[in-house]
C-alpha cells in the first residue's frame, strides 16, 4: 500500500469514530480539529498534537509522517469515545 492510501485510510477511520464523537460531544477538541482545520492555528495545533515531537513543520506535511499523524488522531478519538461510554481505556 501506498503512503497516500495508508493517510486516506487512517483518515477514514478517524473520521467513523468523529462521527460516534460529534454525535455525544460536538464541542469536544478532538472535533474542532476537523471542524475548523481550515484555522491555520487550529491545524498546526492538531499537526503538532498527533506528529513526532522531533519532527518539523515540513516533515509532518509529507507521507508516511501524515499517515502517522491520522492515526494518532483517531486513536485518541477512540480513545475518548470509550471514555466516554464508560468503558475502560488502556494507554500505553
Amino acid at each position: 500500500m501506498s503512503d497516500l492510501g495508508e493517510t486516506e485510510s487512517a483518515m477514514g477511520l478517524a473520521l467513523e469514530e468523529l462521527r460516534k464523537l460529534y454525535a455525544k460531544d460536538p464541542e469536544n477538541q478532538l472535533v474542532t480539529y476537523w471542524t475548523k482545520a481550515k484555522d491555520d492555528a487550529v491545524w498546526e495545533e492538531f499537526q503538532t498534537r498527533f506528529a513526532k515531537p522531533e519532527w518539523d513543520k515540513k516533515t509532518r506535511a509529507r507521507d508516511p509522517a501524515q499517515a502517522y499523524v491520522w492515526g494518532q488522531y483517531f486513536l485518541a478519538i477512540r480513545q475518548e469515545n470509550e471514555r466516554l461510554e464508560g468503558v475502560e481505556v488502556k494507554t500505553e
